[in-house]
């Protein structure tokens, strides 16, 4: 197996390591604190209960005469702080998270050369497996996170509930839907919080933005949505950090800006003529139980245990998940 690194979001963009790094030092992080009391006989304990970290250190090199190439495809992925990057360890295993420093090493005696050491962060400290599901069990060893759930709004006078076995709960009222509209869940979204500073969000939720027409591409453009043959009306619907769903190949992206009625920025290439799409805005009011919204599946739960109530027929998707 050869390591490789993809976006979590939007086109993949892999960048595939000519050989694999020569360490690959992986170590779960706590996600407590404890507190001490002295002259006491106890302490306090505090964890979310839902999330810990892992650190990761590749060690490698690159050589011949692709290595400053190489080095540079490689470094750019973790240079773009507005992305979650999928890092493969297998074939079909991945971790999800961020790069946190990229050392680039110049050795006088390995001219041919170019070694590193990157720290990888890995927001959940768990590996998923590669197929996104949306039946079956969890048949990975450990808890797993709900990917996302998209779903149809029965009734706008009834709030939206969704549950996991675990007692967590995200609820979405009914003073923000509409009947027939759509609803979108996501574990986690690279969130814009202003002036292009970028932070993880888990348990992001949004209801789908009223367009016009039939919604779908009519013109093929790099970077864009086009959609000029009804009357989408962009400019008064939409605004940026919505979040673009290609229906047509299940992939997403963010709009970065609006350009006109017909046209839209986005930040990956997603968009093809004839493809469908929806566009949802971030709702402020979902409201989680606990967990930061984060819903999860235990090993060998049947994806049937996370519930939903006021949607029609919702899909939940889920990786498997691993301790490794």
């Amino acid at each position: 197996m050869v390591m490789k690194i993809e976006n979590w979001n939007g086109a993949l963009d892999t960048f595939t390591f000519p050989y694999n790094p020569t360490v690959f030092d992986v170590t779960a992080d706590s996600d407590y604190v404890m507190s001490t009391y002295n002259y006491q006989g106890y302490g306090i304990l505090s964890s979310s209960g839902t999330r810990f970290p892992l650190s990761l250190v590749l060690t490698g090199h690159f050589s011949g005469t692709s290595k400053t190439t190489n080095f540079d495809t490689f470094a750019q992925h973790f240079g773009e702080s507005d992305r979650l990057k999928k890092l493969y360890f297998e074939s079909t295993k991945f971790y999800l998270g961020v790069g946190q420093q990229l050392k680039k090493v110049h050795s006088g005696g390995r001219t041919n050369f170019i070694d590193y050491v990157f720290p990888f962060k890995g927001i959940c400290g768990i590996a998923f497996g590669d197929t996104e599901r949306t039946s079956g069990t969890n048949t990975g060893n450990a808890t797993t996170y709900v990917k996302r759930i998209i779903g149809t709004v029965t009734s706008g006078a009834s709030a939206v509930t969704l549950s996991d076995a675990l007692g967590l709960t995200v609820t979405v009222p009914a003073s923000v839907l509409t009947t027939n509209e759509k609803v979108l869940y996501q574990f986690v979204w690279m969130a814009n919080t202003g002036i292009g500073v970028f932070q993880t969000m888990y348990g992001w939720v949004g209801f789908e933005v009223t367009v016009t027409n039939s919604g779908s591409a009519t013109s093929t453009v790099a970077f864009q949505l086009v959609d000029s043959g009804g009357t989408p009306n962009f400019t008064s619907s939409v605004q940026a950090e919505d979040v673009v769903h290609n229906t047509t190949d299940e992939t997403f992206t963010r709009v970065v800006s609006v350009t006109d009625n017909s046209t839209l920025v986005l930040q990956d290439d997603i968009m093809a003529s004839g493809e469908a799409y929806v566009i949802y805005r971030k709702t402020e009011l979902a409201i989680s139980s606990g967990g930061y919204g984060v819903l999860r599946l235990k090993s060998g739960a049947n994806v049937s245990t996370v519930a939903t109530t006021n949607l029609t027929s919702p899909t939940v998707y889920f990786h498997d998940g691993y301790v490794v």
